[in-house]
């Protein structure tokens, strides 16, 4: 731990080879190596991903952190594997869905962010996460109806005021259409 912390990886490995099988096991000690790992690649992050696989214990934590770590690698095929292996070992949690949305989203694949989205709010209606991706979509496909509406179903559904939106530079186009003004308009009733 102390190595990694002071991001002396080669270390980490040196220090993992010594330890007793046994230690070499230990889901702890597994997640350093699996943390170093991430900074020297794709091929030696894989590797001491697998480890952790085989050493058994919990393997979630090594896939919630390989999501991650595999966007950082540039590999969301890797990460969206990852999310698959965490929603077989739990049976299904509609909050994987936004996970799969975020990495669609991250790659720009809109369409299968968007159909990631709505199928979290199909499964749990109050993941507020999912609304904010298909907000985030709608803004950046220039549908600006679809993100008035889905701002006024996140205030309805969330009880949640806006701040000004002006002050956001993400909304700047949608601030000067006219669907921003609609918006604005039902906002003060």
């Amino acid at each position: 731990a102390e190595a990694l912390g002071q991001e002396e990886l080669g270390r980490v490995d040196g220090l993992y080879d010594e330890l007793p099988p046994a230690l070499q096991q230990d889901h702890g000690v597994l997640m350093l190596r699996l943390q170093a790992a991430r900074s020297r690649g794709e091929s030696e992050f894989a590797k001491a991903l697998e480890t952790m696989r085989k050493a058994g214990g919990d393997p979630l934590a090594a896939e919630l952190f390989a999501i991650d770590a595999w966007m950082q690698l540039e590999r969301p095929d890797a990460a969206l594997d990852s999310i698959d292996r965490i929603d077989a070992a739990v049976g299904g949690d509609p909050y994987l869905q936004v996970m799969r949305a975020d990495v669609h989203y991250r790659v720009g694949e809109l369409e299968a962010a968007e159909r990631a989205a709505k199928a979290a709010i199909d499964a749990d209606p109050d993941l507020q996460d999912a609304y904010w991706q298909l907000t985030t979509i709608s803004l950046d496909r220039h549908d600006f109806a679809a993100t008035a509406n889905m701002l006024t179903r996140i205030g309805q559904r969330f009880d949640i005021e806006f701040q000004d939106l002006r002050d956001l530079p993400e909304y700047n186009e949608f601030v000067r259409s006219p669907e921003y003004r609609a918006w604005k308009r039902s906002q003060s009733r």
